[in-house]
Protein backbone atom coordinates (compact mmCIF):
# COMPACT_ATOMS: atom_id res chain seq x y z
CA UNK A 1 0.00 0.00 0.00
CA UNK A 2 1.34 3.60 -0.97
CA UNK A 3 2.39 5.26 2.21
CA UNK A 4 0.26 8.33 1.51
CA UNK A 5 -2.86 6.72 1.38
CA UNK A 6 -2.13 5.14 4.43
CA UNK A 7 -1.84 8.45 6.31
CA UNK A 8 -5.31 9.90 5.69
CA UNK A 9 -6.56 11.57 8.54
CA UNK A 10 -8.91 8.70 9.43
CA UNK A 11 -5.92 6.04 8.88
CA UNK A 12 -3.60 7.40 10.84
CA UNK A 13 -5.41 6.82 14.08
CA UNK A 14 -5.92 2.83 12.82
CA UNK A 15 -2.52 2.34 12.43
CA UNK A 16 -0.59 4.24 15.21
CA UNK A 17 -2.98 3.00 17.69
CA UNK A 18 -0.77 1.81 20.44
CA UNK A 19 1.64 3.91 21.94
CA UNK A 20 5.32 2.94 22.95
CA UNK A 21 6.08 2.76 26.24
CA UNK A 22 9.37 3.49 26.93
CA UNK A 23 10.67 2.19 30.34
CA UNK A 24 13.39 4.05 32.20
CA UNK A 25 15.63 1.84 34.73
CA UNK A 26 16.72 3.10 37.90
CA UNK A 27 20.23 2.35 37.72
CA UNK A 28 22.23 2.22 40.88
CA UNK A 29 25.77 1.91 40.88
CA UNK A 30 27.79 -0.05 42.92
CA UNK A 31 31.25 -0.24 43.45
CA UNK A 32 33.96 -3.33 44.33
CA UNK A 33 35.72 -1.94 47.18
CA UNK A 34 38.38 -4.59 46.09
CA UNK A 35 41.91 -3.24 44.90
CA UNK A 36 43.14 -4.15 41.66
CA UNK A 37 46.36 -4.72 40.15
CA UNK A 38 46.91 -4.24 36.74
CA UNK A 39 47.29 -6.84 34.41
CA UNK A 40 46.86 -8.01 30.95
CA UNK A 41 44.25 -10.46 29.79
CA UNK A 42 46.34 -13.57 28.98
CA UNK A 43 47.92 -13.19 32.55
CA UNK A 44 45.30 -11.88 35.47
CA UNK A 45 47.16 -13.53 38.39
CA UNK A 46 45.72 -12.04 40.87
CA UNK A 47 42.30 -12.72 40.22
CA UNK A 48 40.80 -16.42 40.86
CA UNK A 49 39.81 -18.14 37.73
CA UNK A 50 36.34 -19.27 39.27
CA UNK A 51 34.49 -19.04 35.64
CA UNK A 52 36.67 -22.32 34.28
CA UNK A 53 38.76 -24.72 36.10
CA UNK A 54 41.85 -26.10 34.85
CA UNK A 55 42.56 -29.66 34.25
CA UNK A 56 45.54 -30.64 31.79
CA UNK A 57 44.29 -32.57 29.28
CA UNK A 58 44.00 -32.99 25.63
CA UNK A 59 41.55 -30.06 25.21
CA UNK A 60 43.57 -27.88 27.09
CA UNK A 61 45.18 -26.25 23.99
CA UNK A 62 41.74 -25.61 22.43
CA UNK A 63 40.28 -24.18 25.55
CA UNK A 64 43.34 -21.75 25.41
CA UNK A 65 42.63 -20.57 22.17
CA UNK A 66 38.72 -20.34 22.91
CA UNK A 67 39.48 -18.21 26.37
CA UNK A 68 41.82 -15.85 24.21
CA UNK A 69 38.83 -15.59 21.10
CA UNK A 70 36.34 -14.69 24.26
CA UNK A 71 38.93 -12.07 25.61
CA UNK A 72 38.85 -10.41 22.20
CA UNK A 73 35.08 -9.93 22.52
CA UNK A 74 34.71 -9.23 18.74
CA UNK A 75 31.50 -10.41 16.90
CA UNK A 76 34.72 -12.46 14.59
CA UNK A 77 36.28 -13.94 17.84
CA UNK A 78 33.12 -14.48 19.67
CA UNK A 79 31.61 -16.73 16.70
CA UNK A 80 35.11 -18.22 16.24
CA UNK A 81 35.12 -19.83 19.68
CA UNK A 82 31.32 -20.61 19.81
CA UNK A 83 31.97 -22.87 16.46
CA UNK A 84 35.22 -24.36 18.21
CA UNK A 85 32.99 -25.67 21.80
CA UNK A 86 30.76 -26.95 18.79
CA UNK A 87 32.57 -28.62 17.32
CA UNK A 88 35.49 -29.94 19.63
CA UNK A 89 34.95 -32.05 22.79
CA UNK A 90 36.16 -29.32 25.03
CA UNK A 91 33.21 -27.79 24.40
CA UNK A 92 31.62 -31.11 26.44
CA UNK A 93 34.06 -30.19 29.71
CA UNK A 94 32.29 -27.37 32.63
CA UNK A 95 34.85 -25.27 31.43
CA UNK A 96 33.68 -25.14 27.35
CA UNK A 97 30.07 -24.88 29.25
CA UNK A 98 31.31 -22.02 30.74
CA UNK A 99 32.68 -20.29 27.96
CA UNK A 100 30.06 -21.17 26.18
CA UNK A 101 27.39 -19.16 27.69
CA UNK A 102 30.14 -16.47 28.63
CA UNK A 103 30.71 -15.96 24.56
CA UNK A 104 27.00 -15.89 24.15
CA UNK A 105 25.81 -13.65 26.56
CA UNK A 106 28.43 -11.45 25.40
CA UNK A 107 27.39 -11.67 21.83
CA UNK A 108 23.79 -10.51 23.49
CA UNK A 109 25.37 -7.71 25.31
CA UNK A 110 27.24 -6.28 22.86
CA UNK A 111 26.17 -7.26 19.33
CA UNK A 112 22.23 -7.70 20.10
CA UNK A 113 21.15 -7.90 16.68
CA UNK A 114 23.41 -10.56 15.39
CA UNK A 115 22.04 -13.93 14.78
CA UNK A 116 24.12 -16.01 17.02
CA UNK A 117 23.05 -13.35 20.24
CA UNK A 118 19.97 -15.42 21.12
CA UNK A 119 20.73 -18.81 20.09
CA UNK A 120 24.50 -19.79 21.90
CA UNK A 121 23.43 -19.09 25.37
CA UNK A 122 23.40 -22.59 27.63
CA UNK A 123 22.57 -22.89 31.04
CA UNK A 124 25.32 -21.68 33.47
CA UNK A 125 26.51 -23.86 36.42
CA UNK A 126 27.14 -20.85 38.07
CA UNK A 127 24.52 -19.21 39.18
CA UNK A 128 26.73 -15.27 39.84
CA UNK A 129 27.03 -15.30 36.04
CA UNK A 130 23.45 -15.30 35.20
CA UNK A 131 22.98 -12.52 37.49
CA UNK A 132 25.98 -10.63 36.26
CA UNK A 133 24.42 -10.73 32.71
CA UNK A 134 20.66 -10.30 33.65
CA UNK A 135 21.99 -7.29 35.47
CA UNK A 136 24.18 -5.89 32.83
CA UNK A 137 21.38 -6.33 30.55
CA UNK A 138 19.68 -4.02 32.74
CA UNK A 139 22.61 -1.18 33.15
CA UNK A 140 23.94 -2.31 36.31
CA UNK A 141 26.97 -3.60 37.81
CA UNK A 142 26.35 -5.64 40.47
CA UNK A 143 28.36 -6.45 43.78
CA UNK A 144 30.49 -9.58 43.37
CA UNK A 145 31.59 -11.56 46.73
CA UNK A 146 35.43 -11.93 46.62
CA UNK A 147 34.91 -15.49 45.81
CA UNK A 148 33.55 -14.85 42.34
CA UNK A 149 35.59 -12.28 41.72
CA UNK A 150 37.21 -13.64 38.41
CA UNK A 151 38.49 -12.00 34.44
CA UNK A 152 34.77 -13.25 33.35
CA UNK A 153 32.57 -12.12 35.63
CA UNK A 154 33.90 -8.52 35.55
CA UNK A 155 34.46 -8.49 31.68
CA UNK A 156 30.56 -9.11 31.48
CA UNK A 157 29.97 -6.56 33.91
CA UNK A 158 31.77 -3.84 32.47
CA UNK A 159 28.94 -4.03 29.48
CA UNK A 160 26.64 -2.41 31.55
CA UNK A 161 27.77 0.42 30.42
CA UNK A 162 26.12 -0.16 27.10
CA UNK A 163 22.68 -0.28 28.32
CA UNK A 164 22.81 2.84 30.74
CA UNK A 165 23.19 6.44 30.88
CA UNK A 166 24.76 6.35 34.09
CA UNK A 167 27.96 8.49 34.66
CA UNK A 168 28.96 5.97 37.38
CA UNK A 169 28.47 2.91 35.81
CA UNK A 170 30.32 4.26 32.91
CA UNK A 171 32.97 5.18 35.53
CA UNK A 172 33.15 1.97 37.18
CA UNK A 173 33.12 0.02 33.67
CA UNK A 174 36.46 1.68 32.90
CA UNK A 175 38.08 0.83 35.86
CA UNK A 176 37.38 -2.51 35.31
CA UNK A 177 38.60 -2.39 31.60
CA UNK A 178 41.56 -1.00 32.99
CA UNK A 179 41.99 -3.74 35.64
CA UNK A 180 41.38 -6.95 32.69
CA UNK A 181 43.62 -5.50 30.00
CA UNK A 182 46.86 -3.92 29.36
CA UNK A 183 47.46 -0.65 27.47
CA UNK A 184 49.26 -2.37 25.06
CA UNK A 185 45.95 -4.77 24.50
CA UNK A 186 44.85 -5.37 21.05
CA UNK A 187 41.17 -6.82 22.08
CA UNK A 188 38.38 -5.52 20.31
CA UNK A 189 36.18 -5.06 23.32
CA UNK A 190 38.27 -2.11 25.33
CA UNK A 191 38.94 -0.63 22.60
CA UNK A 192 35.09 -0.72 21.24
CA UNK A 193 33.93 0.65 24.93
CA UNK A 194 36.23 2.96 25.35
CA UNK A 195 35.54 4.85 22.43
CA UNK A 196 31.24 4.12 23.43
CA UNK A 197 32.05 6.11 26.80
CA UNK A 198 34.39 9.22 25.16
CA UNK A 199 31.28 9.65 22.42
CA UNK A 200 28.81 9.62 25.84
CA UNK A 201 31.09 12.70 27.33
CA UNK A 202 31.00 14.39 23.90
CA UNK A 203 34.67 13.24 23.27
CA UNK A 204 33.68 13.12 19.88
CA UNK A 205 37.32 13.02 18.53
CA UNK A 206 38.18 10.63 20.40
CA UNK A 207 35.50 8.40 19.88
CA UNK A 208 35.71 8.38 16.05
CA UNK A 209 39.83 7.42 16.39
CA UNK A 210 38.33 4.24 19.04
CA UNK A 211 35.68 3.47 16.68
CA UNK A 212 37.95 3.25 13.61
CA UNK A 213 40.99 1.12 15.63
CA UNK A 214 37.96 -1.16 16.36
CA UNK A 215 36.97 -1.85 13.28
CA UNK A 216 40.59 -2.29 12.13
CA UNK A 217 40.39 -4.83 14.76
CA UNK A 218 37.41 -6.60 13.69
CA UNK A 219 35.68 -5.40 10.50
CA UNK A 220 32.37 -7.43 10.97
CA UNK A 221 31.46 -5.94 14.34
CA UNK A 222 28.96 -3.64 13.50
CA UNK A 223 28.50 -1.58 16.76
CA UNK A 224 31.79 1.06 15.90
CA UNK A 225 29.82 1.75 12.45
CA UNK A 226 27.01 2.17 14.70
CA UNK A 227 28.59 4.76 16.53
CA UNK A 228 30.68 6.60 13.41
CA UNK A 229 27.45 7.10 12.14
CA UNK A 230 25.61 8.35 15.25
CA UNK A 231 29.22 11.30 15.64
CA UNK A 232 28.44 11.98 11.50
CA UNK A 233 24.92 12.78 12.19
CA UNK A 234 25.08 14.78 14.92
CA UNK A 235 27.91 16.67 13.30
CA UNK A 236 25.99 17.15 9.67
CA UNK A 237 28.23 14.98 8.27
CA UNK A 238 25.52 13.27 6.61
CA UNK A 239 27.64 12.22 3.16
CA UNK A 240 29.91 10.77 5.10
CA UNK A 241 27.40 9.26 7.23
CA UNK A 242 25.54 7.31 4.55
CA UNK A 243 28.26 4.77 3.64
CA UNK A 244 28.37 2.78 7.06
CA UNK A 245 24.96 3.80 7.60
CA UNK A 246 24.47 1.43 4.45
CA UNK A 247 26.64 -1.15 5.14
CA UNK A 248 24.73 -1.53 8.51
CA UNK A 249 21.27 -1.25 7.00
CA UNK A 250 22.07 -3.55 3.97
CA UNK A 251 22.87 -6.26 6.32
CA UNK A 252 20.40 -5.79 9.42
CA UNK A 253 16.57 -4.11 7.30
CA UNK A 254 14.01 -5.53 9.62
CA UNK A 255 15.76 -3.74 12.61
CA UNK A 256 14.85 -0.56 12.99
CA UNK A 257 17.39 1.11 14.56
CA UNK A 258 19.33 1.06 11.44
CA UNK A 259 16.76 1.89 9.13
CA UNK A 260 16.31 5.18 11.52
CA UNK A 261 20.06 5.88 11.03
CA UNK A 262 19.75 5.35 7.27
CA UNK A 263 16.80 7.72 6.70
CA UNK A 264 18.50 9.99 9.11
CA UNK A 265 21.48 10.25 6.32
CA UNK A 266 19.55 9.72 3.64
CA UNK A 267 17.25 13.12 4.45
CA UNK A 268 19.76 14.89 5.86
CA UNK A 269 21.78 14.88 2.23
CA UNK A 270 18.55 15.63 0.46
CA UNK A 271 17.77 12.17 -0.79
CA UNK A 272 14.00 11.99 0.07
CA UNK A 273 12.74 9.85 -2.00
CA UNK A 274 15.20 7.02 -1.31
CA UNK A 275 14.22 8.19 2.54
CA UNK A 276 10.39 7.69 1.78
CA UNK A 277 10.88 4.23 0.56
CA UNK A 278 12.86 2.73 4.03
CA UNK A 279 10.19 5.03 5.96
CA UNK A 280 7.33 2.93 4.02
CA UNK A 281 9.05 -0.27 4.16
CA UNK A 282 9.46 0.11 7.97
CA UNK A 283 6.21 0.86 8.63
CA UNK A 284 4.73 -1.43 6.53
CA UNK A 285 6.20 -4.00 9.35
CA UNK A 286 5.89 -1.75 12.18
CA UNK A 287 2.77 0.29 11.55
CA UNK A 288 2.95 1.64 15.42
CA UNK A 289 6.52 3.31 15.14
CA UNK A 290 6.67 6.89 16.64
CA UNK A 291 10.24 7.31 15.66
CA UNK A 292 9.44 6.18 11.86
CA UNK A 293 6.03 8.10 11.94
CA UNK A 294 8.32 11.10 12.97
CA UNK A 295 10.64 10.51 10.07
CA UNK A 296 7.45 10.49 7.70
CA UNK A 297 6.25 13.68 8.76
CA UNK A 298 9.73 15.30 8.54
CA UNK A 299 9.61 14.29 4.66
CA UNK A 300 6.74 15.68 4.28
CA UNK A 301 7.55 18.86 5.58
CA UNK A 302 10.56 19.70 3.53
CA UNK A 303 8.99 18.72 0.41
CA UNK A 304 6.36 21.53 1.20
CA UNK A 305 3.44 19.34 2.58
CA UNK A 306 3.01 20.86 4.95
CA UNK A 307 -1.12 20.24 5.96
CA UNK A 308 -0.67 16.38 5.81
CA UNK A 309 2.40 16.52 7.76
CA UNK A 310 0.43 18.55 10.29
CA UNK A 311 -1.67 16.06 10.28
CA UNK A 312 0.37 13.18 11.26
CA UNK A 313 2.43 15.30 14.33
CA UNK A 314 -1.31 15.93 15.54
CA UNK A 315 -1.54 12.02 15.96
CA UNK A 316 1.93 11.86 17.40
CA UNK A 317 1.39 14.52 19.32
CA UNK A 318 -1.45 12.52 21.38
CA UNK A 319 0.29 9.64 21.86
CA UNK A 320 3.83 10.13 22.65
CA UNK A 321 3.55 13.89 23.88
CA UNK A 322 5.47 16.75 22.20
CA UNK A 323 9.32 15.48 22.09
CA UNK A 324 12.46 17.22 20.91
CA UNK A 325 11.67 15.67 17.47
CA UNK A 326 8.22 16.53 17.60
CA UNK A 327 9.36 19.90 18.11
CA UNK A 328 12.15 20.30 15.43
CA UNK A 329 9.63 19.09 12.67
CA UNK A 330 6.73 21.20 14.24
CA UNK A 331 8.83 24.23 14.15
CA UNK A 332 10.27 23.56 11.39
CA UNK A 333 6.54 23.61 9.39
CA UNK A 334 6.07 26.89 11.61
CA UNK A 335 9.48 28.90 10.19
CA UNK A 336 8.62 27.42 6.60
CA UNK A 337 5.06 29.41 7.54
CA UNK A 338 6.79 32.31 8.80
CA UNK A 339 5.49 31.77 11.82
CA UNK A 340 8.97 32.85 13.56
CA UNK A 341 8.17 34.35 17.10
CA UNK A 342 5.97 30.90 17.72
CA UNK A 343 8.55 28.85 16.55
CA UNK A 344 11.19 30.40 18.57
CA UNK A 345 9.29 30.12 21.54
CA UNK A 346 9.03 26.69 21.53
CA UNK A 347 12.48 25.89 20.20
CA UNK A 348 13.53 28.02 23.45
CA UNK A 349 11.80 25.56 25.72
CA UNK A 350 12.56 22.46 24.29
CA UNK A 351 16.22 23.62 24.36
CA UNK A 352 15.78 24.16 27.80
CA UNK A 353 15.00 20.50 28.39
CA UNK A 354 17.64 19.67 26.41
CA UNK A 355 20.13 22.17 26.11
CA UNK A 356 22.86 19.68 24.11
CA UNK A 357 20.08 18.58 21.30
CA UNK A 358 21.84 19.94 18.57
CA UNK A 359 19.19 20.36 15.67
CA UNK A 360 17.58 21.68 18.11
CA UNK A 361 20.52 24.36 18.13
CA UNK A 362 20.75 24.30 14.74
CA UNK A 363 17.14 25.02 13.68
CA UNK A 364 16.71 27.89 16.64
CA UNK A 365 19.44 29.87 14.95
CA UNK A 366 18.80 28.94 11.34
CA UNK A 367 15.22 30.95 12.46
CA UNK A 368 16.61 33.76 14.27
CA UNK A 369 18.60 34.20 11.11
CA UNK A 370 15.74 34.15 8.65
CA UNK A 371 13.30 35.89 11.23
CA UNK A 372 15.78 39.21 10.23
CA UNK A 373 17.72 38.49 13.29
CA UNK A 374 20.54 38.43 11.81
CA UNK A 375 23.14 39.17 14.69
CA UNK A 376 21.29 37.43 17.48
CA UNK A 377 21.54 34.57 15.30
CA UNK A 378 25.36 35.22 14.50
CA UNK A 379 26.03 35.07 18.38
CA UNK A 380 24.16 32.23 19.06
CA UNK A 381 25.62 29.80 16.10
CA UNK A 382 28.51 30.95 16.98
CA UNK A 383 28.53 30.37 21.11
CA UNK A 384 26.96 27.13 20.17
CA UNK A 385 30.06 26.28 18.03
CA UNK A 386 32.42 26.71 21.23
CA UNK A 387 30.49 24.08 22.75
CA UNK A 388 30.39 21.75 19.28
CA UNK A 389 32.93 22.95 17.32
CA UNK A 390 32.77 20.16 14.69
CA UNK A 391 28.71 20.94 13.88
CA UNK A 392 29.11 21.12 10.03
CA UNK A 393 25.14 22.36 10.26
CA UNK A 394 25.90 25.36 12.41
CA UNK A 395 28.82 26.18 10.42
CA UNK A 396 27.19 26.06 7.01
CA UNK A 397 24.21 28.40 8.59
CA UNK A 398 27.34 30.72 9.78
CA UNK A 399 28.48 30.70 6.13
CA UNK A 400 25.05 31.18 4.18
CA UNK A 401 24.51 34.52 6.45
CA UNK A 402 28.33 35.63 5.66
CA UNK A 403 27.51 34.96 1.79
CA UNK A 404 24.29 36.61 1.86
CA UNK A 405 25.80 39.47 3.73
CA UNK A 406 28.94 39.84 1.32
CA UNK A 407 31.01 39.55 4.08
CA UNK A 408 33.52 37.53 2.00
CA UNK A 409 36.07 37.66 4.94
CA UNK A 410 34.30 36.23 7.55
CA UNK A 411 33.32 33.78 4.78
CA UNK A 412 36.45 32.39 3.67
CA UNK A 413 37.41 31.89 7.19
CA UNK A 414 34.02 29.62 7.58
CA UNK A 415 34.43 27.38 4.33
CA UNK A 416 38.69 27.04 4.98
CA UNK A 417 37.25 25.25 8.67
CA UNK A 418 33.95 23.51 6.38
CA UNK A 419 36.16 21.75 3.39
CA UNK A 420 38.84 20.11 6.22
CA UNK A 421 35.80 18.53 7.60
CA UNK A 422 33.73 18.07 4.18
CA UNK A 423 34.49 18.87 0.78
CA UNK A 424 31.04 18.08 -1.06
CA UNK A 425 30.66 19.74 -4.05
CA UNK A 426 28.47 22.24 -2.47
CA UNK A 427 30.88 23.60 0.06
CA UNK A 428 33.23 23.96 -3.15
CA UNK A 429 30.57 26.06 -4.73
CA UNK A 430 30.66 28.08 -1.93
CA UNK A 431 34.27 28.50 -2.10
CA UNK A 432 34.63 29.04 -5.46
CA UNK A 433 32.20 32.41 -5.31
CA UNK A 434 33.79 33.49 -1.88
CA UNK A 435 37.81 33.28 -3.42
CA UNK A 436 36.04 35.19 -7.01
CA UNK A 437 34.67 37.55 -4.91
CA UNK A 438 37.88 38.13 -2.69
CA UNK A 439 40.06 38.26 -6.17
CA UNK A 440 42.00 35.10 -5.54
CA UNK A 441 40.88 33.70 -9.10
CA UNK A 442 43.67 30.82 -8.74
CA UNK A 443 42.18 29.04 -5.81
CA UNK A 444 38.74 30.00 -6.93
CA UNK A 445 39.65 28.33 -10.21
CA UNK A 446 41.47 25.40 -8.13
CA UNK A 447 38.11 24.85 -6.26
CA UNK A 448 36.28 24.33 -9.36
CA UNK A 449 38.58 22.33 -11.08
CA UNK A 450 38.09 19.46 -8.04
CA UNK A 451 34.06 19.66 -8.71
CA UNK A 452 34.48 19.32 -12.58
CA UNK A 453 37.10 16.43 -12.50
CA UNK A 454 36.83 14.69 -9.39
CA UNK A 455 32.85 15.65 -8.44
CA UNK A 456 29.59 15.38 -9.92
CA UNK A 457 29.29 18.79 -11.89
CA UNK A 458 26.56 20.78 -12.99
CA UNK A 459 25.92 22.79 -15.66
CA UNK A 460 26.91 25.99 -13.30
CA UNK A 461 30.42 24.10 -12.61
CA UNK A 462 30.79 23.81 -16.09
CA UNK A 463 30.07 27.19 -17.07
CA UNK A 464 32.54 28.71 -14.14
CA UNK A 465 35.09 26.28 -16.03
CA UNK A 466 35.08 27.92 -19.11
CA UNK A 467 34.89 31.57 -17.80
CA UNK A 468 38.00 30.92 -15.45
CA UNK A 469 39.96 29.04 -18.84
CA UNK A 470 39.31 32.69 -21.13
CA UNK A 471 40.12 34.66 -18.26
CA UNK A 472 42.90 32.95 -17.98
CA UNK A 473 43.96 33.66 -22.12
CA UNK A 474 43.54 29.87 -22.50
CA UNK A 475 41.43 29.46 -25.14
CA UNK A 476 42.58 26.30 -26.62
CA UNK A 477 42.15 24.62 -23.15
CA UNK A 478 38.50 25.84 -22.99
CA UNK A 479 37.92 24.36 -26.79
CA UNK A 480 39.71 20.83 -25.66
CA UNK A 481 37.53 20.75 -22.33
CA UNK A 482 34.14 21.73 -24.26
CA UNK A 483 34.44 19.46 -27.20
CA UNK A 484 35.74 16.52 -24.80
CA UNK A 485 31.99 16.89 -22.63
CA UNK A 486 30.00 17.28 -25.58
CA UNK A 487 31.80 13.82 -26.93
CA UNK A 488 30.74 12.36 -23.52
CA UNK A 489 27.32 13.30 -23.40
CA UNK A 490 24.28 11.72 -25.00
CA UNK A 491 21.64 14.11 -23.34
CA UNK A 492 20.29 16.56 -25.94
CA UNK A 493 19.98 19.73 -23.20
CA UNK A 494 23.46 18.76 -21.80
CA UNK A 495 24.46 18.73 -24.97
CA UNK A 496 23.12 21.94 -25.61
CA UNK A 497 24.73 23.64 -22.95
CA UNK A 498 27.91 22.34 -23.67
CA UNK A 499 27.54 23.99 -27.42
CA UNK A 500 26.73 27.62 -25.88
CA UNK A 501 29.56 27.34 -24.07
CA UNK A 502 31.48 26.64 -26.82
CA UNK A 503 30.04 29.29 -28.44
CA UNK A 504 31.93 31.56 -26.11
CA UNK A 505 35.41 30.13 -26.69
CA UNK A 506 34.87 31.30 -30.26
CA UNK A 507 37.28 34.75 -31.27
CA UNK A 508 34.87 35.44 -33.80
CA UNK A 509 30.61 36.13 -34.23
CA UNK A 510 30.67 33.53 -37.51
CA UNK A 511 32.25 30.87 -35.11
CA UNK A 512 29.65 31.70 -32.08
CA UNK A 513 26.48 31.18 -34.49
CA UNK A 514 27.77 27.95 -35.41
CA UNK A 515 28.44 26.61 -31.97
CA UNK A 516 24.89 28.51 -31.17
CA UNK A 517 22.95 26.69 -33.79
CA UNK A 518 23.94 23.85 -32.88
CA UNK A 519 23.03 24.43 -29.50
CA UNK A 520 19.22 25.16 -30.64
CA UNK A 521 19.75 21.59 -32.62
CA UNK A 522 19.70 20.31 -29.72
CA UNK A 523 17.32 21.84 -27.77
CA UNK A 524 15.25 24.34 -28.97
CA UNK A 525 13.97 25.60 -25.40
CA UNK A 526 17.97 26.76 -24.20
CA UNK A 527 16.96 30.52 -23.54
CA UNK A 528 21.01 31.32 -23.17
CA UNK A 529 21.60 30.41 -26.82
CA UNK A 530 18.41 32.11 -28.19
CA UNK A 531 19.68 35.60 -26.65
CA UNK A 532 23.00 35.00 -27.68
CA UNK A 533 21.76 34.26 -31.38
CA UNK A 534 20.43 37.66 -31.22
CA UNK A 535 23.13 39.33 -29.99
CA UNK A 536 25.33 37.67 -32.40
CA UNK A 537 22.75 39.10 -35.59
CA UNK A 538 22.35 42.50 -33.94
CA UNK A 539 26.12 43.00 -34.05
CA UNK A 540 26.25 42.14 -37.68
CA UNK A 541 23.76 44.44 -38.45
CA UNK A 542 20.96 42.30 -39.30
CA UNK A 543 18.28 43.90 -36.39
CA UNK A 544 15.26 42.29 -38.02
CA UNK A 545 17.16 38.83 -37.19
CA UNK A 546 17.81 39.54 -33.82
CA UNK A 547 14.30 40.82 -33.19
CA UNK A 548 12.73 37.85 -34.06
CA UNK A 549 14.96 36.04 -31.72
CA UNK A 550 14.47 38.18 -28.79
CA UNK A 551 10.70 37.60 -29.49
CA UNK A 552 11.02 34.20 -28.95
CA UNK A 553 13.28 34.56 -25.75
CA UNK A 554 10.67 36.43 -24.71
CA UNK A 555 7.78 33.83 -25.35
CA UNK A 556 9.49 31.38 -23.32
CA UNK A 557 9.94 33.91 -19.95
CA UNK A 558 7.31 36.88 -20.78
CA UNK A 559 7.84 38.45 -17.69
CA UNK A 560 12.15 38.87 -18.16
CA UNK A 561 12.39 43.01 -18.02
CA UNK A 562 16.11 42.43 -19.41
CA UNK A 563 14.79 41.19 -22.84
CA UNK A 564 11.82 43.96 -23.13
CA UNK A 565 13.98 46.20 -22.93
CA UNK A 566 16.19 44.85 -25.52
CA UNK A 567 13.31 44.48 -27.70
CA UNK A 568 12.06 48.43 -26.71
CA UNK A 569 15.87 49.73 -27.85
CA UNK A 570 15.65 47.38 -30.91
CA UNK A 571 11.80 48.75 -31.81
CA UNK A 572 13.58 52.62 -31.90
CA UNK A 573 16.28 51.40 -34.00
CA UNK A 574 13.91 49.64 -36.46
Amino acid sequence: MNLRTIFDLNSIYAILQTTLKIKYLLIIPVLFGITFCSTTPATPANLPDTDISGSVDESAETLNEIRDLVEKGSLTSLKEAINLLESNSAGLTEQGENFKYIAGSLLKLVYPYSVDSSDSLSIPKSNILAGVVENAEKGIIIDLPSNEVSFFTLLLSSTAVLHTESEAVSERSLEILRTLYSEESDSFLPVFIYAYISEKEKKFDKATEGYKKALELDKNSYPPLEGLVRIYLRHGEYQRALVPAKIRYTRYKDKLIFASLMVDALIGSGNLEKALLIVSDSLAANPDDMTMTLKYADILQREGNLTQARRILKVVESISGQTGEYIRIYTSILAAEKNYSYALELLGKALSLEPDKQDLVSLYGKILLLAGKEGEGRIYLESSLENNPDSLENLGLLLEDAVSMKEWSRASELIDRLLTKNSSDLYLRYAVTIYRNLGDLTRAFNYNNKIVHEGSPVYEDYYNQIKFYLEQGRNLKAIDEVDRWIAGSTDPVERSSFYYLRSLTQPDIKGKLDSLRQALFENLRNLDAVVAIADAYYKLGEKRKSYRYLKQALIMVPDNEGIKEKLRNLEGEL
